[in-house]
């Protein structure tokens, strides 16, 4: 499936980003160590009813490969701030893998902006708690994996499932 990429300047850094569709606007964040392209299977089936926002996160497909420390929290904000950017006040948001764990970061930092939250495979908090995970323990947990310094610390927490 051919998307037209486009860049924009969020947070002093460019995000790539692609976007199909019509409709009620739904982000769909990659996981670690893809990009928005995991998601061409299923962008046919939903373009017809959604503004699809495809989203390569920092350091990932084609945004910018940045010196500092990539940080959950950071990823968040440059989400935020497409969606400011494009003019979009509210959306439903899913990911999966990392992409899971930085869309509930993202409805945590940014509830006013999200209708519906959705997090795919980000398998540590759903083993430990399974579907009753908005408890004071599992936010302790899921602070953890914000306060990863860099992807490495994320990775090496993740496939151990320190959580």
């Amino acid at each position: 499936m051919e998307k037209e990429v486009k860049k924009a300047k969020i947070n002093g850094i460019q995000i790539a980003f692609s976007r199909k569709g019509t409709g009620k606007p739904l982000v769909l964040v990659h996981g670690y160590p893809l990009d928005h392209t995991i998601w061409n299977e299923v962008v046919p089936l939903l373009e017809n009813d959604f503004d699809i926002i495809l989203p390569d996160l920092r350091g990932f497909g084609g945004s910018e490969i940045v010196e500092s420390l990539y940080k959950i929290t950071d990823m968040a904000a440059d989400i935020a701030g497409l969606l400011d950017q494009l003019g979009i006040e509210r959306a439903a948001i899913a990911g999966h893998s990392m992409g899971g764990y930085g869309t509930v970061m993202i409805a945590m930092k940014y509830p006013e902006i999200f209708s519906t939250v959705y997090a795919h495979g980000s398998w540590p908090l759903v083993i430990k708690y399974g579907t009753s995970m908005w408890n004071d323990e599992w936010k302790d947990d899921f602070m953890a994996i914000a306060a990863c310094n860099n992807l490495a610390d994320f990775n090496t927490l993740y496939h151990n499932a320190q959580l």
